[in-house]
């Protein structure tokens, strides 16, 4: 039987490959221009003097629809019914350079990219998706509130590859990143975040839209001036008077959350069953049973009974395994321990 190599796992803010990474070296500035990055190229015929002349890339306003077979999974799933509310909803890419490859700039000096499109998740009672045969592409209009910002759209979208430990040192060559990418482009891809909090049993649109002005009318069919072409505003500013708005839709699908259900509400109905005016302490794993200790709050806004001395109680953990055997309860609380946290014994 051959050695199994254990594989790992690796993520990248931004990525990209071919003449785009040229571009986005250290320190390389490359302004955009007419809305595309511009590559510096020098071209020379026979004996003539060289030319130098920009070379101009595709940029968000050159795009008016996308592949379906570039999007390789969607999380939840299309039509899902039950989806847990608090994971975020994400969308994967078969290319691991696809956020990033018509942003029309280069990294700025944190080394942060904003991707050229992003993932938005809006409730469906407070959005409208319409089809219009006389726009490239479905619009949906959703309130400013619903979107995110677009100052943090860098952080929701990574690169991710898959690769042996050995293979791969910390941090990578771009050598054995390259090589990876051109031998094995089944083990990588791209992703992206929608950053909302959902709530429960409540339906919701996914859309896949636009991060910049001129992408946003180019997928409505609006006509782009020069200006829009050189400011490259964002789609939407948070900070703008609230009001309806209108993107383009590259892709959407719908999905509902179930019921809080999941580990984390049940915990919150745990921790909301404590007393009135008891804080956590503490919490202390032994062996599989896990305690808590809390104790009255000294803080005067809390309405503490004048008189009520520090006590100790203690609770049992509401997920035990069947072989723990509950202990009784005293008749008296324990006095009261140091205000300092336990040490984490050895399970004895």
């Amino acid at each position: 039987m051959s050695e199994q190599t254990a594989a790992t796992y690796r993520f990248y803010s931004w990525l990209r490959q071919g003449l785009l990474a040229g571009l986005s070296g250290p320190g390389v500035s490359s302004p955009a221009t007419a809305g595309r990055l511009a590559l510096p190229v020098r071209l020379r015929v026979n004996e003539r003097a060289p030319i130098d002349v920009n070379v101009q890339l595709h940029g968000p306003g050159d795009i008016t629809g996308l592949d379906a077979r570039e999007i390789i999974r969607t999380e939840p799933h299309a039509h899902m019914t039950d989806f847990e509310p608090n994971y975020f909803p994400a969308i994967e890419f078969d290319r691991p350079d696809f956020p990033w490859l018509f942003t029309p700039a280069s990294s700025d000096s944190a080394r942060r990219l904003r991707p050229w499109i992003c993932l938005i998740v809006v409730p469906r009672e407070r959005a409208t998706l319409k089809t219009n045969p006389q726009r490239p592409l479905p619009a949906i209009t959703c309130a400013l509130e619903d979107l995110p910002d677009l100052d943090q759209s860098w952080a929701w979208a990574h690169a991710q590859i898959v690769a042996s430990h050995s293979a791969t040192p910390d941090p990578s060559p771009h050598a054995t990143l390259q090589k990876l990418l051109h031998d094995h482009p089944e083990r990588t891809l791209s992703r992206l975040l929608a950053p909302r909090r959902l709530d429960p049993n409540t339906a919701y649109y996914a859309c896949l839209v636009p991060t910049y002005d001129v992408g946003r009318k180019a997928g409505l069919g609006e006509p782009i001036t020069p200006e829009d072409e050189q400011t490259l505003k964002p789609a939407w500013v948070k900070n703008a008077a609230p009001g309806p708005v209108t993107l383009p839709v590259f892709f959407q699908w719908e999905f509902r959350t179930g019921l809080a259900g999941d580990f984390e509400s049940l915990a919150r109905r745990w921790i909301s069953e404590l007393p009135a005016g008891a804080c956590r302490r503490c919490c202390l794993a032994r062996r599989a049973a896990c305690w808590i200790w809390v104790e009255p709050c000294s803080l005067p806004r809390l309405n503490r009974v004048p008189g009520q001395t520090n006590r100790a109680r203690r609770s049992n953990w509401p997920l035990v395994p069947s072989s723990t055997h509950p202990q009784r309860w005293l008749a008296q609380a324990e006095p009261q321990r140091s205000s300092a946290r336990p040490s984490m014994g050895n399970g004895t």
